[in-house]
C-alpha cells in the first residue's frame, strides 16, 4: 500500500513540474514550433527550390537552434497576423512586422532583427513633391493593419492629415499592379519592396520617402512567461555578432540597390531584342555545367550587353569576354563566336567554384566564383587572406566584399601574393549579375509582359 500511494504521489509531482515548465521548454518538449507569418517577398514565398524569404529563413535557422520543428500558419493579410499571435494560437508571428505601440497592447516585440524605411510611390512623369501627395486630394493606398497603417494613424493623430484607404492584403504587391494600371495613385509600402519592384517596373519613383528607418521584430503573446522571447532576443543578438544576420539579409537586399532607371530600361529593351538570339546556347550550356541558364545569361550581359562582337580595351572578347588563355585553357578557338564563347565562360565559372575551398557554403561560394571571373583567383584569395588578417570570415560574402576594394590601396599590397587589383569593380560585378539574374527569373515567371511592352520602353542601346 505504501508502494502504491507512493507511486501515484510521484505522479502527481511529476504532472505539477510539468505545470511549471516554461513556454520555451514546452516547445522542446513536443518538437514543434507553430509561427504566423504571410505572403510576400520579404516574408515567406515559393521559389522552385521551396519556400524562401527573409522570414523563413531566419524561422528556420532558429527551429534548428532549437531542435525542433516548424509549423506555419500563413495569414491571408495583415488583420489576421497580429489576432493569431494575440490570442495565442502560435508561438509568434514572423511576418515583417513593424514595432507599433498600436499593437503594443495586444503583443509583446522582440527586439529589433533589421529596419526599414517606408516609402511611398508613384509613376514615373506624375509625382512631384511632398505637396503633391499630402494636400491635393490625393489618397495614399496602404495595407490594413500593417505598420504603415498604424504609422498613418499616428500621423493623422499628430494633425498631419493624409487620406489613405486601406486593402485588407497580405502585401503591398497586389496594390503595385493597380499603380501600373492606373487604377490608383499612390502607395505607401516597405523600402525593401519598393526597391524590388523597382526593378521590376522602372516606371515606379518614390515620391516621398516616408518617415526614418522601423525597427522590423517578431510579435510574441502577451503571458507572464517570457522565455520564448528572451530566447529569440539572444539569438538575434548572436546572429549579428557572428555576421550571420547580416549574410541572410544581403542573400535578399545586397544587390537590389545599384540599379536606377536607365540602365533597368536598358535591360528589359536588350532582353526582348537580344537574349532571344543566344538563349538555346545559354540552356545548353547550363545543361553541361548544371547552373542555371539565367545566372549564365545574366554574366552575359554584364559581361557584353549580350553583343557577340564587344571587345573590351584590355582586349577581352566575346559574349562572355574570355581573355586570350582562358579561351585557351577551355578550349574555346574563336571568343567572338556566340556558342564557343558562352560555353567556354560557362565550364570557366564552374572550374571557378570547383576550385573553391570545400567549406566555402552556397550561395557564397556562386559569389566567390563571380568575383574570382572577374578580378582572378589570386587576387580573390589575397582578399580573403586579408578577411581573415582582419578577423573577418574568409568564407563568407558579406565579409569578403568588404575586404576587396582594398586591393587597390598600396598599403596592403605587402600582404598579398598578387598585389594591385581592382577588387571594388568585382563587388560591383557580383551585385550587377545577381540583379540581372533575378531580373531574369521573375521575367520567367510572369505568363505575361503587358505591364511592361516593349512598345513601351525607350530606345537604349
Amino acid at each position: 500500500m505504501h508502494i502504491k500511494w507512493s507511486f501515484y504521489f510521484l505522479l502527481i509531482l511529476l504532472a505539477g513540474c510539468s505545470d511549471q515548465s516554461t513556454i520555451l521548454q514546452q516547445i522542446k518538449a513536443s518538437g514543434e514550433l507553430v509561427v504566423a507569418t504571410r505572403w510576400g517577398a520579404d516574408t515567406y514565398h515559393s521559389t522552385e527550390y521551396g519556400a524562401a524569404g527573409i522570414e523563413h529563413d531566419l524561422v528556420e535557422r532558429f527551429a534548428r537552434h532549437l531542435g525542433v520543428k516548424v509549423r506555419y500558419h500563413i495569414a491571408d493579410d495583415f488583420m489576421h497576423t497580429i489576432p493569431l499571435t494575440s490570442h495565442n494560437r502560435v508561438d509568434f508571428a514572423a511576418a515583417g512586422l513593424i514595432r507599433s505601440e498600436l499593437k503594443g497592447n495586444r503583443v509583446i516585440f522582440s527586439k529589433a532583427y533589421r529596419f526599414d524605411a517606408p516609402k511611398i510611390i508613384g509613376l514615373r512623369g506624375t509625382t512631384r513633391n511632398k505637396d503633391d501627395v499630402f494636400w491635393k486630394n490625393n489618397t495614399v493606398h496602404i495595407v490594413s493593419g500593417s505598420g504603415i497603417h498604424d504609422i498613418f494613424s499616428k500621423l493623422n493623430q499628430d494633425q498631419t492629415f493624409v487620406k489613405t484607404k486601406a486593402h485588407n492584403l497580405g502585401s503591398a504587391e497586389p496594390l503595385v499592379e493597380k499603380l501600373l494600371a492606373k487604377e490608383i495613385d499612390y502607395i505607401a509600402a516597405p523600402g525593401f519592396l519598393v526597391d524590388l519592384m523597382q526593378r521590376y517596373y522602372p516606371q515606379l519613383t518614390v515620391a516621398v520617402p516616408l518617415i526614418e528607418p522601423q525597427p522590423i521584430s517578431w510579435a510574441f503573446p502577451k503571458t507572464q512567461d517570457d522565455s520564448l522571447r528572451k530566447e529569440v532576443d539572444w539569438f538575434f543578438t548572436k546572429l549579428q555578432q557572428e555576421g550571420t544576420l547580416a549574410s541572410l539579409i544581403d542573400r535578399y537586399q545586397g544587390h537590389i540597390n545599384g540599379a536606377n532607371y536607365v540602365s533597368n530600361m536598358r535591360f528589359f529593351k536588350h532582353m526582348h531584342k537580344r537574349l532571344p538570339k543566344y538563349k538555346t546556347w545559354f540552356q545548353a550550356a547550363s545543361e553541361k555545367v548544371e547552373l542555371d541558364w539565367r545566372l549564365l545569361a545574366a554574366m552575359g550581359y554584364q559581361e557584353s550587353l549580350w553583343d557577340e562582337k564587344a571587345i573590351s580595351p584590355t582586349g577581352v572578347r566575346g559574349i562572355m569576354m574570355l581573355t586570350q588563355i582562358t579561351a585557351k585553357e577551355m578550349g574555346v578557338k574563336k571568343r567572338t563566336d556566340p556558342k564557343q564563347s558562352i560555353f567556354g565562360g560557362a565550364s570557366y565559372i564552374l572550374k571557378l567554384k570547383k576550385r573553391l575551398p570545400a567549406d566555402i557554403p552556397e550561395p557564397d561560394r556562386l559569389w566567390f566564383a563571380l568575383a574570382a571571373y572577374n578580378v582572378g583567383y589570386g587576387h580573390l584569395q589575397d582578399a580573403r587572406r586579408l578577411a581573415r588578417r582582419w578577423q573577418l570570415n574568409p568564407n563568407r560574402w558579406t565579409d569578403v566584399k568588404q575586404v576587396l576594394p582594398h586591393l587597390r590601396d598600396k598599403a596592403w599590397h605587402k600582404h598579398t601574393k598578387y598585389g594591385f587589383a581592382r577588387g571594388d569593380e568585382a563587388v560591383t560585378y557580383v551585385t550587377n549579375i545577381r540583379h540581372y539574374y533575378d531580373l531574369l527569373s521573375w521575367q520567367e515567371q510572369q505568363n505575361s509582359t503587358s505591364l511592361l511592352s516593349v512598345a513601351n520602353l525607350p530606345d537604349v542601346q
